[in-house]
């Protein structure tokens, strides 16, 4: 379903050292507050995703959210990473499944979350109202301060391949 899709591994087997490596590589830069509000966004975005899709597929037993979830959880590992270097706390630190620091994003994840339990086309849905909303806040974030930039591409990335199994289950 989604072979070919990026996934990016920070901590971990497979491609986590050579991400590891190109985070190090890159130069810690000052942050702007614009910077540290989307970092924030994005990490809890991310977690967003995961745990509606762990629902998901607990729920739809549908292969298709467990394989994203856990690019997910990959995706909210690189967000982390990049906080780690600037020193900026992690807003998903210590939050339970379903549970997130911005109000905004709590009640999206309810509303999601009870769309998705209606039927397991909804779920799909779900799926990709998630994956575009990524994709759409990812592009306003641009940056160019390099780790940001590049975690930013990798997440943008996955985000389009996941939108695309989502269709697929659709179709």
């Amino acid at each position: 379903e989604l072979a070919g899709t990026p996934v990016i591994l920070i901590r971990g087997g497979g491609n986590s050292d050579a991400i590891v490596q190109q985070l190090d590589g890159l130069p810690t830069t000052d942050l702007t507050d614009d910077e540290i509000a989307g970092l924030l966004r994005m990490r809890e975005e991310e977690k967003l995703a995961r745990d509606v899709y762990d629902v998901m597929e607990a729920k739809w037993d549908l292969q298709v959210f467990r394989n994203i979830s856990n690019s997910e959880q990959t995706h909210m590992d690189a967000v982390l990473a990049v906080l780690e270097r600037h020193d900026l706390s992690d807003p998903a630190a210590g939050m339970a499944a379903g549970e997130f620091t911005s109000p905004e994003l709590q009640a999206l994840y309810d509303t999601l979350v009870a769309q998705g339990n209606a039927s397991a086309t909804e779920a799909l849905k779900v799926g990709v109202a998630i994956e575009e909303l990524d994709i759409a806040d990812l592009q306003t974030l641009q940056t160019d301060t390099a780790d940001i930039a590049l975690v930013y591409d990798h997440l943008e990335t996955g985000s389009e391949h996941h939108l695309e199994a989502f269709n697929r289950q659709l179709q």
